[in-house]
């Protein structure tokens, strides 16, 4: 009679097995995941890297001027408008510009006075996926409430 397996894998197991996963993901996600140095350290925060949405979306007053911004339907403010809307102070615009702009998803397209004005950036595919993002979530936002 065969040993019932105990559901343990071996260390080599476990590796080949990660691998398998690894292999199935694409670049830029395995770019993500810790590596082992990290991991045999401990220091890899929650399992994965700081990337490029994370640090787009964060801290949550970014997030709300993306939000704003990309939701204006292409019309230029200028920062104390965007904020406002956004229900955030003007620091946090100064704070996060330029990585809205290095992103690409805001652009400086003219000035009224002294003052700078935005919009999303139109040709950005970043700002379409942005969209798409808010408008499913909204949509299962309405369907679990109604399932209430």
């Amino acid at each position: 009679m065969e040993a019932e397996p105990s559901g343990e894998l071996s260390d080599d197991e476990l590796a080949e097995q990660e691998r398998q996963q690894t292999d199935d993901l694409p670049q830029y996600v395995v770019d993500q995941l810790p590596t082992e140095e990290e991991v045999e350290a401990g220091n890899h925060g929650a399992g994965v890297k700081r990337g490029a949405l994370v640090s787009l979306l964060t801290p949550v007053s970014k997030a709300q001027l993306i939000q704003t911004v990309i939701t204006m339907d292409g019309e230029k403010a200028n920062p104390a408008q965007i904020c406002k809307h956004a229900g955030v102070g003007r620091s946090s615009w100064y704070e996060h510009v330029d990585d809205l702009l290095a992103f690409g998803v805001v652009e400086q397209v003219d000035k009224a006075g002294n003052s700078p004005l935005y919009r999303a950036n139109p040709d950005d595919p970043m700002v379409e996926s942005l969209l798409t993002v808010l408008e499913v979530g909204a949509e299962r936002r309405a369907q679990a409430t109604d399932g209430e």
